[in-house]
């Protein structure tokens, strides 16, 4: 899996910035941590360039670098670099939300990789006065910098951007270690020590915390917003307030739209809305879930007063109406209103009893309070089981399916029993288990009765393991992915390479369907519906990811 991630982002990156960059940066994902001299040699550059490249990837938030007493090394951050193909589905949802203002700030801030909110809104004023619409009143003068500044204090507030420090440009384990350096060890034994050592560790956990916090919201904004330039100038990096892209809000969307489909499909529209409105109230900022087989926890109580202003139909921040910018003609309107415009709270409580009756164990009511709680780790546990059983049933027959369900929910079982609770033929059965364990699905257990292990006094137990399935076809995505990016770049581009030259001069760019014509202007459109095909399959599989991986 790590190869094919490897490689994916490596074309990503090359897709974006260019070759250069993309070759640097697979030296260092190949290799691992590794010093700027051996950077340049593995990628048979001179010193001088390959600190220049470094530089730029540790700008776009690429690399994480660590320097002691001059020396510095580098280490590549796969996370960031998968990021970047969500920028256009995060310009997308900031336009729909805000307007083209909004998708022009993440456009901004994704090209330069991160920035002071000064140097943000002055680069976000002059690609307004570069762009060639002008009918829009508030490009020109100081209407055009408060547009801005609201902007960026309605996408801070709604967490389409994060605050970056030094730390997040650090190595993770370099910073953790240089947290733990400025408190005492603990040498003490005995319950005294123990005790010293958990505070420190708390104190530890504090400034780590300290240091990798991204909260902004539109107060700061506003204050960095308000200082003076000079002032803004003669300020330290520890000061000033930087931004970067935050992409956790794209791994929302794709929850809540995931979730929503299904409720929707199983209960009705109106109990879709509900669990949207639900699901908006769980905290964006939490990390996903470490690889762990326990089960446990991770509940917040449902604010029912913030749901009744949540599931109101009110119109966006950019004028239209619509739960995404457009009048559905399907809601059924009586006496000129909308049926569904509001549900007072008799309506909600009765809404989250059928939600949490169905197949949705994320939402539960305590018997004692009365209550209503969101397990944040059973939403993903519940979206990480509902994706594999799609792309494996993408894969195999009905019979594996049926095999692969029973093993869900009894756990490890013999092929007797898999036999009989199957209703399958053995010969069918064991084609099946055989299709499953040659694709990595499924694995046989030897339980042996004896000391002698011998076969015919062992019992053999099939079981499904969904963490190694989730590696498996995680691994099989990136590959995809990747694939996709190979038949754009290596093919369908340099196919098309002379036109594609010939459009992006500065003096065509204005009168392109003057200068490509006849089958030259064809052979374009044919390309570029194929490059809109293939960037959605890459957007379709990216969502798999997204909701095996991320939630």
């Amino acid at each position: 899996m790590a190869e094919h991630l490897n490689q994916l982002c490596c074309l990503i990156i090359e897709d974006t910035y260019g070759s250069f960059l993309s070759h640097i940066f697979k030296q260092v994902a190949t290799y691992g941590r590794l010093p700027a001299g051996q950077i340049a040699q593995r990628c048979h550059l001179l010193l001088r360039q390959a600190k220049a490249g470094l530089a730029t990837l540790i700008q776009l938030r690429l690399v994480q670098h660590h320097s002691v007493e001059g020396f510095s090394t580098y280490q590549a951050n796969l996370t960031n670099a998968y990021d970047l193909l969500r920028t256009g589905k995060l310009a997308q949802l900031a336009h729909a939300q805000y307007g083209s203002i909004a998708g022009l700030v993440i456009e901004v801030l994704a090209a330069k990789g991160f920035a002071s909110v000064k140097d943000l809104e002055a680069a976000v004023l002059q690609a307004l006065e570069q762009s060639s619409d002008r009918e829009t009143p508030y490009q020109n003068g100081s209407k055009a910098s408060v547009k801005v500044q609201d902007t960026l204090r309605r996408l801070a507030n709604d967490q389409f951007m994060s605050k970056l420090s030094i730390g997040h440009l650090q190595i993770p384990h370099d910073a953790r270690q240089d947290a733990e350096a400025g408190h005492e060890l603990v040498t003490a034994g005995g319950q005294r020590g123990e005790n010293l050592r958990a505070d420190r560790l708390s104190k530890v956990q504090e400034e780590m915390e300290r240091r990798l916090d991204t909260y902004v919201s539109a107060d700061m904004i506003e204050a960095a917003l308000d200082v003076p330039n000079g002032e803004a100038v003669g300020a330290t990096p520890q000061q000033e307030l930087y931004l970067c892209l935050n992409y956790v809000r794209v791994i929302k969307d794709v929850r809540n739209a995931t979730v929503t489909q299904h409720v929707n499909k199983t209960l009705g529209r109106t109990s879709a809305r509900l669990t949207t409105a639900v699901l908006k109230q769980i905290e964006l900022q939490s990390p996903p879930f470490e690889r762990s087989p326990n089960v446990r926890t991770e509940e917040q109580l449902v604010v029912l007063s913030r749901l009744l202003d949540d599931t109101r139909r009110m119109p966006l921040q950019n004028g239209t109406h619509g739960t995404n910018g457009h009048h559905d003609e399907d809601t059924a309107m009586t006496n000129g209103a909308n049926e569904d415009e509001y549900l007072d709270q008799e309506d909600l409580e009765s809404g989250l009893d059928l939600v949490s009756s169905g197949p949705y164990p994320f939402i539960r009511r305590d018997e004692n309070t009365a209550w209503w709680y969101i397990d944040r780790y059973q939403v993903a546990i519940w979206l990480r089981d509902r994706e594999i059983l799609n792309l494996i049933s993408a894969r195999i027959g009905p019979t594996g399916m049926r095999l692969v369900r029973m093993l869900i929910d009894k756990g490890k079982l013999d092929e007797k029993l898999l036999q009989e609770m199957g209703l399958l033929s053995a010969k069918e059965m064991r084609q099946a288990l055989a299709e499953l364990q040659t694709m990595g699905l499924t694995e046989l257990q030897e339980v042996p009765r004896e000391p002698q292990r011998q076969p015919n006094r062992t019992i053999f137990l099939w079981f499904y393991d969904a963490l190694r399935a989730r590696d498996l076809l995680l691994g099989q995505l990136y590959k995809s992915m990747a694939r996709c990016y190979q038949r754009l770049q290596v093919v369908e581009r340099e196919r098309m390479r002379a036109t594609l030259d010939k459009i992006e001069r500065d003096d065509v760019k204005d009168r392109i369907e003057e200068v490509v014509v006849g089958a030259e202007k064809v052979a374009l459109e044919q390309f570029q519906a194929k490059e809109r095909w293939l960037m959605g399959e890459i957007a379709r599989l990216d969502e798999s990811v997204a909701l095996l991986r991320d939630m």
